[in-house]
């Protein structure tokens, strides 16, 4: 029978974690992880008090928020075949467990299902994997900082190395409304949609990047999103309108620079949309 980890985090969460955990201990996993990230609100405390069960596991050293690594620091202490990740705000059904149980495959991961053509965003990072390829492909990119992105960039790497995206009934889970200030309130940079664009223009870049090379090593990583992170909101204003930013980067390779933006990218023809133009390639 296959054994499943339900891996989530909390960081100023807790008034939604107190709803939704007994519904994550419902659905019987065999392993339920609770990451307190520097909770200010104490929720590995409230977890031990109320479900000695669930194992916490606590990050202190981070004044921010970094989803990828919290989600990451959870994956590590668990021995399951699958890893649910399924955020502290998200209401699951209890039978979400025995669904997992009679439909998981193997070379497959899985995400919400699609009604009507569109994907429930508040459950965009709802994701049940085997943990066998998420420690394959490095599990997720804790470069990424901020509000939104690392989950598609781990689902990237998911289908590189092989693996079937597939989905689960969307009956199972449904979030919790809440503000934009609620997820991004312990981010550095609080604006979401220009968060959005800095890791998108990541994201492509680190795509094209690995390539070109081959690879992609964390340093470079960190000079590519420290350099999106400096040049984008320079450039991009209050994204309502064109906007490009250009980055030079040191690679193996020598000296590379990219053109990042949204509008046209020619001035007279093309559609209007957002592209990442590497001018070794070009």
């Amino acid at each position: 029978m296959r054994s499943i980890a339900f891996v989530t985090t909390c960081k100023g969460r807790l008034h939604h974690l107190m709803q939704t955990l007994p519904r994550f201990v419902a659905c019987a996993p065999d392993e339920i992880v609770v990451v307190d990230y520097g909770c200010p609100d104490e929720s590995g405390n409230w977890v031990e008090e109320n479900f000695p069960g669930v194992r916490v596991v606590r990050v202190n050293d981070d004044p921010y928020f970094c989803l990828a690594r919290a989600r990451n620091e959870g994956a590590a202490v668990v021995d399951s075949e699958w890893l649910c990740f399924v955020d502290a705000d998200m209401l699951v059904d209890p039978g979400w467990g025995g669904w997992m149980r009679e439909s998981l495959q193997n070379g497959c991961f899985y995400r919400v299902e699609e009604v009507e053509g569109e994907r429930d965003r508040n459950a965009w990072g709802t994701c049940i994997c085997p943990r066998s390829a998420f420690l394959t492909v490095g599990g997720y990119d804790e470069v990424i900082r901020g509000w939104g992105g690392e989950d598609d960039e781990l689902y990237f790497r998911l289908r590189s190395a092989g693996l079937v995206e597939d989905v689960f009934p969307e009956k199972y889970s449904r979030g919790i409304p809440h503000s934009d200030e609620e997820r991004t309130a312990f981010h550095e940079n609080r604006d979401r949609f220009l968060q959005q664009d800095i890791n998108r223009c990541y994201m492509e870049i680190k795509r094209s990047l690995a390539d070109y090379l081959g690879g992609v090593d964390t340093n470079l990583c960190h000079q590519i999103f420290e350099a999106l992170s400096h040049e984008v909101p320079e450039k991009r204003g209050n994204g309502s309108g064109r906007w490009r930013a250009c980055i030079s980067l040191e690679t193996p390779q020598g000296k590379m620079d990219f053109e990042v933006g949204r509008g046209r990218r020619f001035v007279f023809f093309g559609p209007r949309k957002f592209f990442v133009v590497n001018k070794r390639t070009a």
